[in-house]
């Protein structure tokens, strides 16, 4: 009972990390619109190949043509091709009954949870979101982002984009950053009804969301990166989560209801439009370049971390590298990329520390999922993928 009320305490402490909004004074210096290009990459652009030049000079012409709002240079990301940039699966559709049900799950769990923190006498709340109203017009929490990763050659960014927002939500909640690991949700990823999360061809955050409630994942140290398919392996598991889910029943969310979800998760999964060549070579400014036109246009997940009204922009988290944009970082158009359409959150469970490295890797590049020797904690269905997906 000692060891029970002592992680209720952690829990019910940490759980204060969610402070009132401000304005981050440091975002006009970390994301400035406009960006002097370096000599160093202007020399770097001369030694460009014909067809690398000839590209840059089409997209820098059509900016200019039709006055975007964002710049464009020449980084590792724009020599790869799109297909291992984008890797998200379209949804089917937002199922209304589905989502409801869920989000009746989850507030079922958060009364478990707030059940079990007053009967070890802790304060703390876990009651979710609140109000939606009071907003900074401008505004990213910075303080609890984990380092910006990158997928490489793989289609995972379904992967990356779900381990960003397990580890931002347990920075706020908890007060440590965690380092899952992508490649383990890569190989073994299904949800607890069994459905393939994805591989390098593509997948679904929501079910990498799933298969850490049900299963588990381990830290990035146990199961290391390598961005191709392989076979799924067992790895001590580390980090869970109480719950998962979908904004919103039946609809897609509001501008001001993903800015509630942003500021009490930490960030947000969406999926979005990335498979467009000038977004590749983005560097700087507010991406306007893809209009929205149909919702499930859809190539790419990225974590929204913040806003910026002014600008008429989310604020978000990629996972092609600190070379592309601001670090990593980038503004995205409210009304571009169909972004802000499908988006996910998820509730972490207090990880449990630090392990030694181990698991066995399986070094062949062939994809499928084996058993995972881990047993399921919660083998429940979630009914949003169940009852929409294949």
């Amino acid at each position: 009972m000692k060891n029970v009320i002592s992680s209720w305490s952690v829990v019910a402490t940490t759980l204060l990390f969610a402070s009132p909004l401000v304005a981050q004074d440091d975002l006009s210096t970390m994301m400035p619109l406009k960006r002097a290009v370096s000599p160093v990459s202007a020399s770097a652009e001369l030694k460009l190949k014909p067809a690398a030049a000839a590209q840059l000079k089409t997209l820098r012409d059509e900016i200019n043509k039709n006055k975007y709002a964002f710049e464009v240079a020449h980084s590792e990301v724009a020599d790869r091709p799109l297909t291992e940039l984008c890797g998200t699966k379209a949804p089917k559709a937002v199922n209304a009954a589905a989502v409801e049900q869920q989000e009746k799950l989850n507030q079922q769990t958060r009364l478990k949870i707030q059940g079990e923190l007053k009967a070890n006498k802790a304060s703390g709340s876990v009651s979710g979101p609140g109000a939606v109203s009071g907003y900074p017009s401008c505004w990213w929490g910075s303080g609890w982002f984990s380092p910006v990763k990158n997928q490489g050659g793989c289609g995972s960014c379904w992967a990356f984009a779900a381990c960003a927002a397990f580890e931002h939500a347990h920075k706020k909640f908890y007060g440590t950053t965690p380092d899952v690991s992508e490649q383990h949700i890569l190989d073994c990823g299904v949800t607890g009804g069994g459905a393939d999360a994805g591989s390098c061809g593509g997948g679904w955050s929501d079910r990498a969301f799933d298969y850490i409630r049900c299963y588990g994942a381990p830290n990035e140290s146990s199961k290391p990166y390598r961005a191709y398919d392989q076979t799924c392996t067992y790895a001590p598991k580390k980090h869970y989560a109480y719950y998962w889910g979908q904004l919103y029943p039946g609809r897609f969310p509001t501008r001001d209801e993903i800015k509630n979800y942003v500021t009490y998760y930490g960030s947000v999964v969406t999926y979005m439009k990335a498979g467009t060549s000038s977004f590749s070579w983005y560097r700087g400014g507010i991406y306007n370049g893809y209009p929205n036109t149909n919702a499930y246009d859809i190539d790419h997940a990225v974590t929204i971390v913040g806003w910026c009204d002014q600008y008429n922009a989310w604020i978000i988290k990629n996972s092609w590298g600190t070379g592309w944009g601001y670090s990593g970082y980038a503004y995205v158009d409210y009304n571009n990329c169909n972004i802000g359409k499908f988006v996910y959150y998820i509730m972490p469970k207090p990880s449990s520390g630090a392990i030694s490295a181990g698991g066995s890797e399986t070094a062949n590049r062939t994809s499928g999922k084996a058993e995972d020797k881990e047993t399921a904690i919660n083998t429940e269905k979630s009914p949003i993928i169940e009852s929409s997906r294949d």
